[in-house]
């Protein structure tokens, strides 16, 4: 079972999967490899990956809050298998004292975003429909979006800790935003359960990422790689530091790994 993040991993800066990288994966999957996509992305965000590879497999959506299965093969054919919502009253009541200013978007199973200002183009995938805070306090989420125009990711994530936020991630370092999850969910929780629906063994499983919302999976998995343009402190945490996302790095993980290392037997 091979576990990829997407962006910084798998796609460039601007969401594109080279060649190689597209050939790549559909030649482990063609092997009998379980692929699985886990992302920060929503699951209309993450479609199109699953189109331009042209695979069908489980995505682990919005940081492990949504799991989807997805055919890139069959235009927009997706299906929610397994969602965790929380209620983020406690979270908003926090930022809208402690972080004048801040933009908040709320993630749930309308795929959609609920806001309370409007996002910048091309940042949310998916409809913005505006709220007032207390409309957003009295929605199940199944992640929250914090954005501020001042703050960096690691900031925001610092101002969230001394609130005593928990579950807040970022998967695009100096972006200025972060994620907040369910409690106890990640991407790492999420592949758990799709690794024991697959009956995948738990010394079977690789995953690759670049950020910090990726450290749970490192952890989860047998053996993990971080990307060469990963911070210094996520890859300290793999296992093994393969090439820059600009290089087709992943392709170094992919020529490393026998098949039968990463599917049950």
């Amino acid at each position: 079972m091979l576990c990829l993040d997407i962006d910084g991993t798998i796609a460039d800066k601007d969401g594109i999967v080279s060649d190689g990288v597209v050939e790549g994966i559909r030649s482990l999957d063609r092997a009998g490899v379980h692929i699985v996509l886990a992302t920060g992305r929503s699951v209309v965000a993450t479609i199109p990956v699953f189109e331009a590879i042209g695979i069908a497999g489980y995505a682990v959506c919005s940081n492990g809050s949504l799991t989807a299965w997805i055919d890139g093969m069959s235009a927009e054919s997706f299906r929610i298998v397994d969602s965790v919502t929380f209620n983020p009253a406690e979270v908003l009541d926090a930022v809208c004292v402690g972080l004048p200013g801040v933009k908040v978007a709320l993630e749930g199973a309308w795929l959609g975003f609920r806001v309370n200002a409007s996002f910048p183009a091309g940042e949310l995938m998916g409809q913005q429909h505006m709220h007032h805070w207390e409309e957003l306090r009295g929605h199940q989420a199944t992640r929250v979006t914090l954005r501020h125009p001042d703050r960096t990711a690691r900031e925001l994530m610092a101002e969230l800790e001394r609130m005593g936020i928990k579950g807040a991630a970022y998967d695009v370092e100096g972006r200025s935003w972060v994620d907040i999850t369910p409690p106890g969910v990640s991407k790492a929780s999420a592949l758990e359960k799709i690794r024991m629906k697959l009956g995948v063994a738990a010394d079977a499983t690789v995953a690759c990422g670049d950020q910090v919302n990726d450290l749970e999976m490192f952890s989860w998995a047998s053996y993990s790689a971080a990307m060469g343009n990963a911070p210094e402190d996520v890859k300290g945490k793999a296992d093994r530091v393969v090439g820059d996302v600009r290089a087709d790095g992943i392709l170094m993980l992919f020529d490393a790994i026998a098949p039968e290392r990463v599917r049950d037997a």
